[in-house]
């Protein structure tokens, strides 16, 4: 049998959700990235803050004219590009793989 949340329990989950939100000062969704963005940015985002990691991406995005560019580029230009994130030189080929 097929499970069809009602109405009641929908509009039961969405106050349970704004609770929440509001109780730990959250926001929501925020950011929709593409997906390769998405994929790169969360490894981009290992180990470091969220301020690093939007750095690290601003400037890998700044540097490569799209995503195919980078795939064929020295890692070494990865890392540089992506070194406010820190361990660049161990991001930076997962990277390029990634990409390739």
């Amino acid at each position: 049998m097929d499970w069809f949340p009602t109405l009641a329990l929908r509009q039961q989950a969405a106050e349970i959700t704004a609770r929440l939100l509001a109780l730990y000062h959250a926001q929501g969704p925020g950011r929709q990235l593409p997906p390769v963005d998405e994929l790169i940015f969360t490894l981009l985002s290992q180990s470091t803050t969220d301020i690093n990691s939007w750095r690290g991406y601003d400037a890998l995005r700044a540097r490569f004219a799209d995503w195919d560019a980078a795939a064929d580029a020295p890692v070494d230009e990865i890392a540089a590009a992506i070194h406010t994130c820190g361990l660049s030189r161990q991001k930076a080929p997962r990277i390029q793989a990634l990409l390739q």
